[in-house]
């Protein structure tokens, strides 16, 4: 039986989609539930707070002066000290608390040894991510990670068709939903009503606005947790949807009109560089 965290639960304020204000960000959050949760539901929040640490990774792969964002789970200093027992062979996931998969990664980037074909480094990062934190025991969490997961996969196809850029490595995992949105050339991708958000998610894409279109993808995410955690109350379950639904707030703080649309060339020019045109068309 899940735990029960009346106090803490209760305690949260109320979230709205527009809310123009906040009384506690996702860090500050994040330090609360380090000082309230038991290490093993504490190991649920921390899975969502990985893919800051992977991009930090990333980053300081790619450049070790670089600066991190303090939202992931490890500390720079962490960071570096990660990144030196692997290069010697120290690394332990067990005395750690860091998924082994990070650690792979990090070995094969330094070796230049491709861990997935076809795939930039980044998305081969991500690719583990989600093979990582879909096997996670919580049936609910790992149910948000596969429809963050498949949502960004038919966000991608439908974008890269939008702008006539190949597909091809830019999809994460594998499966019947990748094998449909490779082959597929009708609107849906053949995917009739396998995905109740898919065609809120298609009209979202005839947006001309960026910030617009963005808002409308997050306003999905909004509402399948709204529905996947109507019979959660004092759970875990609960917590973890609050803090997903927090950071989608926190994002909009950030964004403005201009930063939209250099979110949005980043976004084309990222899709466009992991995809190398035969010679004769470049």
């Amino acid at each position: 039986m899940s735990r029960q965290y009346h106090y803490l639960v209760a305690g949260l304020p109320d979230l709205f989609f527009d809310d123009s204000k906040l009384s506690i960000d996702s860090l500050q959050f994040s330090e609360l539930l380090a000082e309230h949760l038991p290490s093993d539901d504490l190991v649920i929040i921390r899975l969502f707070f990985w893919r800051y640490d992977n991009r930090n990774i990333l980053t300081k792969l790619k450049d070790p002066e670089s600066k991190i964002d303090i939202k992931g789970n490890l500390t720079g200093s962490e960071v570096d000290e990660l990144i030196d027992a692997v290069k010697k062979d120290s690394f332990r996931e067990d005395v750690s608390g860091i998924p082994a998969y990070i650690a792979g990664f990090i070995e094969a980037y330094k070796n230049e040894n491709v861990l997935i074909t076809g795939k930039s480094w980044d998305l081969q990062f991500t690719e583990l991510y989600y093979r990582h934190t879909t096997a996670t025991r919580n049936v609910f969490v790992s149910k948000w990670f596969e429809f963050e997961r498949d949502l960004n996969n038919i966000f991608t196809a439908a974008k890269c068709r939008k702008h006539n850029i190949s597909l091809e490595g830019q999809l994460i995992g594998s499966g019947e939903l990748v094998d449909k949105l490779m082959r597929s050339t009708a609107r849906d991708f053949g995917l009739d009503n396998e995905f109740p958000f898919l065609d809120q998610l298609l009209k979202a894409l005839e947006e001309e606005d960026f910030l617009e279109q963005e808002k409308k993808i997050d306003r999905i995410k909004w509402d399948y947790l709204d529905e996947a955690v109507f019979f959660f109350y004092f759970t875990i379950e609960r917590i973890f949807s609050f803090l997903i639904k927090l950071t989608i707030v926190e994002r909009w703080f950030a964004l403005d009109k201009e930063t939209g649309q250099q979110l949005f060339n980043e976004l084309l020019t990222n899709l466009e560089a992991s995809y190398e045109f035969p010679e004769e068309f470049q």
